[in-house]
Order: C-alpha cells, then structure tokens, then sequence
C-alpha cells in the first residue's frame, strides 16, 4: 500500500537518485538482479516494500532500503528450528519486508518497530505486527 501523502513525481525522482547511485557503487548486472528481486517480492506478496521513502530529514537521516530478500531468506535458512519457535523483533523495519520473510521461516510471531511513521503506513499487514514508537 502506497501512503496516500506520497507524491509519484518525487518517489520517481528519489528512485532515479537511489538507482543511479545503485549502479555506481555495485554495476549493472547486480543492481538490476537487486532490483527485480525486491520487485518481484512485491508483486508475489501484493505489498509495498520496495518504493523508497525519505523520513523527514530533521528526525529520520538515513533514507528507507528495504533488505534485499534473497540475502534475508539466506540468513534465515541457517537459523535453526527451535529459534524459530522465538519472537523476530525487528528494530527499525521499515515497511516490514524483513517480518514477512521471518514468517515465512517459521518464526510464529514477529514484532517490528520504527520510528518513522511515514513507512509504518506502507508495511502494515495482517500475519505479523508493526508498532511504530
């Protein structure tokens, strides 16, 4: 879910900024692969979590990246089972993408917190819980 105060010229303007500085640091054939990786994450859960957000410069300085869901999966694949019957508390997670990953391997609650509430908006959903502070 897009927040309803986002303005689609300047998420396009924020996404050109945040690719082209993609492509510099990492190059084309990792930053496309990055890319359609969150993409498609989105499309198959029918979720928000890719579009950038920039918290209000004064309160929040760093600008909203979601994790890349192939590195995620890989970390959660080596948890064992038994930690996984834990809760996943996920201190600054943005619009979720991360608990919903944690949900898929297992873990039977999950709890994030972020202090930005312009991306609290954008990540909520109904198997897991975002507390904005």
């Amino acid at each position: 879910m897009i927040p309803p105060h986002s303005n689609p010229l300047q998420n396009l303007s924020q996404n050109l900024v945040i690719a082209i500085k993609h492509l510099n640091l990492h190059g084309l054939r990792y930053s496309i692969a990055s890319l359609w990786r969150e993409i498609w994450f989105d499309i198959v859960k029918g979720v928000d979590t890719t579009s950038p957000q920039h918290p209000t410069p004064s309160t929040h300085s760093v600008p909203y990246q979601g994790a890349d869901p192939h590195v995620v999966k890989q970390l959660f694949s080596i948890i064992p089972d038994r930690a996984k019957e834990s809760t996943f508390v996920d201190f600054g997670c943005g619009k979720g993408r991360a608990l919903l990953i944690a949900l898929e391997h297992g873990f039977k609650q999950v709890i994030g917190v972020e202090i930005a509430p312009e991306l609290v908006c954008g990540g909520r959903y109904e198997s897991g819980v975002i507390l904005p502070v």
